[in-house]
Parts: structure tokens; sequence; C-alpha cells
């Protein structure tokens, strides 16, 4: 079990060692240019400079992951029966196996039938009753939701849920809330899902121009959440989304209710199981569900900068050489993998899968040789190039180097946190292609002047190719 309170001082140690460091550095830009038909380094500004990357992590991840398990490699979460059955009724436990599936009822593929679909083929399967347990064996991935130096004040918030073995509803919870006048205390309406026994304790102010500004705070596992900030005032059902505290107990409960809508009745207890499931008779197979390919999940992951499916895709990994999946040990895969590739990573500092922690520092120059190689030797070239959102045009760079020849040209992952700001893929200039990475850390003033000089950098360094 997680010690709560230990991870509580970890988290606020670790915030305040951060911020302190934060306030005494001085700016560091490091830049990286490569022609991608000569493999030569046309720019290198700083190249060698270890600096926190942030979210362009993901591309290391996701790279990573294409090598290893392909383009159209799927996950597979498998249904069993543990047990004997007869004129309908199991006496025995139905077990749900899951496989590390990051998008199960995922917004992001509108796949929101998959229960309905698990129930019909347990119906078809001859079950009428069940006379035994639900377990959901999670034990594909250890029991640390948190990846290492994650902390407050992300902890909590949607875009910080916990990784586990089995993931629903992109492992966030919409809470929704109806606002009245200025100042005062918005009413909380309802949450989807429903989770039995979940308290929100509510510190939102209503505020008129300021949209979403309120966060969460909260633990894995914890059957609560505080929930401070603003929200726009005068709304009759303002969303905002919140971590969920634990999916697979709110998996196996919905599938529960979905059971019953078809007809089939549980006498049990729901369960989850971190730990191999000792299993009582020889399982058999009922259903086998099987995620969108790797290569949608890829795109999701760096279009939409998304934290956990970054984060599953590194546990995976680590099922390469360990029989559970964890962070450390899928960068040991990461690490291990591109040393047989030739890169130097030396310069390379991995904690997380998407950034999001503070604690990672690579150097431009390493993630460059990592793009180069992508578009030059890996197999899965055009899908990771199509993967990247096009600056100008959509995602999280739809608004970076509009207005400028680059615009709709350059295919770009970007990473943004408290002072940092990073960008890094691809720039189709001419009739040649070039990877590119611009680094910036501990940037003083305003994050849309740092934008600005990072785009008149950008292309005064390609008009000058």
């Amino acid at each position: 079990m997680i010690n709560k309170k230990r991870v509580s001082i970890i988290i606020l140690l670790c915030t305040v060692g951060l911020l302190s460091a934060q306030t005494q550095a001085k700016q560091q830009v490091s830049m990286v240019i490569t022609d991608l038909d000569t493999k030569q380094i046309v720019v290198n500004r700083n190249g060698a400079v270890k600096m926190t990357p942030a979210s362009i992590t993901k591309l290391i991840t996701t790279a990573t992951a294409l090598e290893i398990l392909g383009d159209d490699f799927r996950f597979k979460t498998e249904i069993l029966v543990d047990g004997t059955i007869n004129k309908g009724k199991l006496n025995g436990n139905l077990i749900i196996k899951a496989g590390g599936d990051p998008v199960l009822g995922s917004s992001y593929f509108d796949d929101t039938n998959f229960l309905n679909d698990w129930a019909s083929a347990v119906k078809a399967f001859g079950i009428s009753e069940i006379y035994g347990d639900i377990v959901a064996d999670v034990s594909v991935f250890d029991n640390n939701p948190l990846p290492r130096g994650w902390g407050s004040p992300d902890v909590g918030n949607y875009y910080a849920a916990g990784i586990y073995g089995l993931s629903f509803l992109d492992n966030s919870l919409a809470v929704y809330f109806r606002s009245g006048r200025v100042g005062t205390k918005p009413q909380i309406i309802g949450t989807f899902p429903k989770i039995d026994g979940f308290k929100i304790y509510n510190h939102i102010t209503s505020q008129r121009g300021v949209g979403d500004k309120a966060y969460f705070s909260g633990l894995p596992y914890e059957n609560h959440r505080k929930v401070g900030g603003f929200i726009e005032a005068n709304t009759d059902s303002f969303l905002v989304k919140a971590d969920m505290p634990n999916p697979p107990m709110v998996l196996i409960k919905a599938f529960k209710d979905t059971l019953q809508k078809h007809g089939v009745l549980q006498h049990g207890k729901l369960k989850v199981s971190h730990q191999n499931v000792t299993y009582n008779r020889t399982l058999l197979p009922v259903f086998a569900s099987y995620s969108v390919p790797l290569s949608d999940i890829v795109s999701v992951t760096n279009v939409y900068s998304n934290n956990m499916t970054a984060e599953y895709l590194l546990k995976y990994l680590s099922l390469q050489k360990h029989q559970q999946g964890s962070s450390l040990g899928g960068v040991e895969v990461i690490k291990e993998f591109w040393e047989s590739r030739g890169l130097d990573f030396s310069s390379l500092s991995m904690y997380d899968g998407s950034g999001l922690t503070r604690y990672n520092r690579f150097s431009a120059l390493f993630l460059n040789s990592l793009l180069v190689y992508m578009a030059k030797e890996s197999r899965y070239a055009d899908v990771f190039f199509e993967s990247l959102p096009v600056a100008g045009v959509n995602g999280t760079v739809r608004n970076l180097l509009k207005n400028t020849e680059l615009s709709g040209t350059a295919y770009l992952k970007s990473g943004s946190m408290s002072k940092v700001q990073c960008y890094a893929g691809y720039i189709i200039y001419g009739n040649k292609k070039y990877s590119i990475v611009v680094m910036v850390n501990n940037y003083a003033g305003k994050r849309k002047d740092t934008v600005a000089m990072i785009e008149k950098m950008v292309v005064d360094s390609f008009k000058g190719l």
C-alpha cells in the first residue's frame, strides 16, 4: 500500500527544492538543426547543455515504443472464467486480465461501448449468474501509479492521472458545477462517472472572465479530492476535470452494472489484485479486447501532449525485460535500446515518459540524434513524422509560427512548464527536410515573449541556411 504521509512529504520537498533552484538559475537557450539529406548539423547553439525538456520528452517515449513494439501493436485485455458453469450459473470468479491498455473507454477514440461488448460476450458464453467475485488482475504494472518526480501542484488533476494496469475513461473524472454571482461558491451538480462514497471538498470561487482556473489535489486510491481556484461565474453547467482515484475499481463496478443490464447478475465482491491472481481451476477464455493500433495512440500522445498515454507506454516498455511494468524499468529499456543504435545517452536523465517532472534532463544534441535516426533509419519514419502536430495548424502548436513562411511546414512537439519552453521535430524548408530541437530554460518575463523570441530565432536561422 502507498504510504500517503510519506508521499505527501516527498511531494512538498520536491516542489520547494525545485522552486528554490529555479529562482537562482539564469536563462539558457539551446538550438540544434540538422540537414537530413547530409546528416550534417547546420546550427548548434549550446547543443551539448543538459536542460529541462518538459513534454518533448514524449518524443523519446513514442519513438522507442514504435521501434520496439511496431506501429500495428495493440494492447490486449482478457476476460476469463475461473470456475465451472452449470445451467447458466458460474460458480467461481470472473477475471479481467489487464494488459496495460491506456485507452479503454477513451474520449480520444469514442470507445464508449466496450463494456457492452464485454457484457454481451459474457452472456453469449452461457453465463446468466455469477456466484463469485469480479476480479481485476492489474499485475501487469507495479502498484506505483505516480511516476517518479511527479508532485504538487499537478497530482490530483486530470493531466497528472495515475498509471494503473487497467485504465478507464482516460483515468479522469468529470466534475460539473453550477456557478452564481462573482465571489460565491459554485455548487457541484454531478460527476461522471459516479463513484460510491467519493467526496469533493469544494473551495472554488466564481469569478468573471477566468474560464477554468480550478485545480484539484489528492493521491491515488484516496476516495476524495480537494478543489480550489476559480471558475466562470453565472454558468448552469461548468465542466472541470480531475484524475480518477482508482480506475480499476471504478471500471469493474461499471462492468457489474452493465452485466446486470444485460441480464447477468453477480453475487460476490469486486476486487482489484496487484499480484498475479492465484486461480482455482483451469481458466476459460471468454473474450479478448484489443486497443486501437499503437500508431493512433502515439498520434494522440504527441498531438495532444497526453501525459497518461506516454506513461502507459513507458511502463509497458519495461515488460521487454521485466515481469512487471514500471517507470524505472521502462527508462532502462529506453536507454539500452538507443545505446544499441549508437546514440550517446550520457546526457539523458529520465524519470518519466511524459516530461511532467522537472527532473528530466537531456541535451538538444541527444534528442536531435534520435530525430535524425527516426527520419533516416527507422521503418516507422512516416508514422512518427505524421504523429507530430503542425505549427500554425493543430495540436499544442496551432498558434506557433503563424503568419510566417514556416507555418504549415513545421512538424513540432511542444514542451512547456514554469520557466521552460521547448520545441522539437522537423521542418520542411524549400525542397529539404531538417530536424530541429529548441530548448529554453529559466526564461525571464512572460511566456508569450519567450515564444516570440523562439519564433524569430527559428525563422532567422532558416533564412540563413
